[in-house]
């Protein structure tokens, strides 16, 4: 038994569940949700120039073309036979040899709005992007003059592509030995595009020991090792840096 209001109020209760209710669903409150915005940007922005950093010459380039001395023809020193007569008589030649820079340009124009309304700042990511693209193909114009034209001991050509460690180590040994023959200088750099630097950790011998450093940096014995990301890929190349010479304008 039930009163009226009893019944009235379990009626109510059977009316609302017999209801279909109306659903609001995140998509449908769309201006009360906006979305969340990560400052950050996860792209790579690389700067860093190992094979420019590691010349062992650097200078300030102030005009388009920088000169400089090369000894051609060395006096020589010679055992005398007897008294009163010459001995290493060689006349002494140095020639100047001119090497013209190559200048690179990067131009944009930017808004008002682009420069105040945006998050990171636009124009601080422009400036850092056209670094890094800078960065990237002054390191590779360096690196072709090392391969090609500037240091002669290029040891990917006597190496397999997967040589293993005995093999590399007697390369490198080999393209110090050509440093010393071509130029009277001590190598002290082992030179590495990245693919083969990586190559070399994946090689399995008590001797690796001697590759150490978990970084792009480490040592063959008494070389450094340089790997640039300017540098054609395969290719190895032992030499002296002292003998590398970088002139940039300066703030460039």
């Amino acid at each position: 038994w039930a009163n009226e209001g009893e019944i009235a109020v379990m009626t109510a209760r059977q009316q609302m569940i017999k209801r279909t209710p109306a659903n609001t669903l995140s998509s449908n409150v769309g201006g009360l949700t906006p979305p969340q915005h990560i400052a950050q940007i996860f792209q790579v922005i690389d700067k860093s120039r190992a094979l420019v950093a590691s010349a062992g010459v650097r200078t300030t380039l102030e005009r388009g073309a920088v000169t400089y001395p090369v000894v051609t023809t060395r006096p020589v020193v010679a055992v005398q036979g007897t008294e009163k007569t010459e001995a290493g008589n060689t006349g002494m030649v140095i020639d100047m040899v001119t090497a013209t820079a190559s200048t690179y340009l990067g131009g944009g124009d930017i808004s008002w709005q682009a420069l105040n309304w945006s998050t990171p700042d636009a124009l601080q990511l422009w400036f850092d992007l056209a670094a890094a693209d800078y960065a990237l193909k002054t390191e590779q114009d360096a690196a072709q003059v090392l391969q090609t034209s500037g240091f002669l001991n290029n040891i990917s050509s006597t190496i397999a592509g997967t040589p293993t460690f005995a093999q590399l180590m007697t390369a490198i040994g080999a393209g110090a030995s050509d440093v010393f023959a071509n130029s009277g200088r001590m190598a002290n750099t082992v030179y590495m595009a990245p693919d083969r630097f990586w190559y070399t950790f994946g090689l399995t011998s008590d001797a690796f020991a001697q590759f150490t450093q978990a970084s792009l940096s480490g040592g063959f014995g008494p070389l450094k090792i340089v790997a640039s990301r300017g540098m054609d890929a395969g290719v190895i190349v032992v030499g002296d840096s002292g003998g590398l010479l970088v002139a940039e304008t300066a703030g460039a």
